[in-house]
C-alpha cells in the first residue's frame, strides 16, 4: 500500500521516511479517513504472493544432509550440518537464507591433488624462461610457507631456495658477490581473484628489490595457482609496465567466469533480481 501511494504521488519517501504530498490528505486521515479508507485488494494479494515466496525458499534439513555428503573432509574434518546452518542462518528470512545457502551448494573444495597439478602446470610455464640447469637434490621441506613449498616440493626444488619477501634482495646481493647469478626469483600463490591485490604486491616488491634485480640481472617470474581471467589480465598489465627489472606472469588454471557467483556469465542466479 505504501509502494502504491508513493507511486500515485500521494507519499514521497526519503531514507525510509515516508511523508504525505498532500498535507490536507494527511491531516484527513489521522483523523476520520483511516476508518473509510477500503481495504487494498491488490496489495493483500501482493503480501500473500510474497508470504508464499518466502515460505517456498525455507532451506529443508534434506537439503543440508545432501550437501554436506557431497563434500569431502576440509583441513581434516568433515563439516557437519549445524556449521551450515549456522552460516546460512546469519541473515533473516527465507529467501535471504536461500541466496546463501545457493553460493554453499556451488562451493568448490580444491584438493591436494588438483594444487599440486596447477603447480606443475604453472612450472612448466615459468621454466620456458630459463635456462638449462641442474637441479639440487631435495633436502627437509619448509613448513611456514606452504604453497611456495608445495610448489618445490612437487616441482623438486630445494627447500633452501624458498625465502621470504623480506630475504629476497640480501639473497640476490649474496649470490652477486659470489658470482653465482640467480636465474629467477618465482612469487607463488594460490588464487588471483579481482587480482588488484597480487597486482599492488608485486609493483611494492618490485621497487623494494629493483637495485638487487639489476645487479644480478635475475628475471622475477609470478606465477598463481589459479586466476579469474579478469584479474590475469590486470596482473599482466600491470607487471608488464614495471621497467625496472624482467618480470612476467603465468597462470596454473583460468578459473571460468560463468562459476563466478555474480559475473554476468553466472548460472547460479535465475534473474538478477533477488528473489
Amino acid at each position: 500500500m505504501l509502494n502504491d501511494f508513493q507511486r500515485r504521488g500521494v507519499l514521497s519517501e526519503d531514507d525510509n521516511v515516508y511523508r504525505f504530498s498532500l498535507p490536507i490528505f494527511e491531516r484527513w486521515l489521522s483523523q476520520d479517513g483511516l476508518s473509510v479508507v477500503p481495504p487494498d485488494a491488490v496489495s493483500e494479494e501482493l503480501a500473500s504472493a510474497i508470504q508464499a515466496q518466502e515460505d517456498a525458499a525455507f532451506v529443508r534439513s534434506e537439503e543440508v544432509a545432501d550437501l554436506i555428503r557431497k563434500w569431502p573432509t576440509y583441513q581434516g574434518r568433515h563439516v557437519g550440518s549445524d556449521e551450515v546452518r549456522a552460516w546460512y542462518q546469519q541473515v533473516d528470512g527465507f529467501r535471504d537464507q536461500r541466496l546463501l545457502f545457493k553460493l554453499l551448494q556451488r562451493l568448490k573444495f580444491v584438493s591436494e591433488a588438483e594444487l599440486r597439478s596447477r603447480a606443475r602446470t604453472a612450472y612448466a610455464q615459468v621454466r620456458e624462461q630459463l635456462n638449462d640447469f641442474v637441479m639440487k637434490s631435495l633436502a627437509d621441506r619448509r613448513k611456514d610457507e606452504y604453497f611456495a613449498s608445495l610448489f618445490a616440493e612437487e616441482n623438486k626444488i630445494d627447500v633452501s631456495n624458498i625465502v621470504s619477501q623480506d630475504k629476497v634482495a640480501a639473497r640476490l646481493d649474496a649470490a652477486a658477490d659470489a658470482e653465482e647469478p640467480i636465474a629467477a626469483v618465482i612469487v607463488v600463490d594460490d588464487i588471483a581473484a579481482t587480482g588488484r591485490t597480487f597486482a599492488k604486491s608485486i609493483a611494492d616488491f618490485v621497487v623494494s628489490t629493483a637495485h638487487a634485480f639489476q645487479r644480478s640481472e635475475t628475471k622475477l617470474l609470478c606465477c598463481a595457482l589459479y586466476a579469474t581471467r579478469s584479474a590475469a589480465e590486470l596482473i599482466l598489465k600491470q607487471v608488464r609496465s614495471l621497467e625496472l627489472m624482467h618480470v612476467d606472469f603465468w597462470v596454473g588454471e583460468v578459473i571460468a567466469a560463468s562459476v563466478s557467483a555474480f559475473a554476468d556469465e553466472s548460472k547460479l542466479w535465475s534473474s538478477s533480481v533477488r528473489a
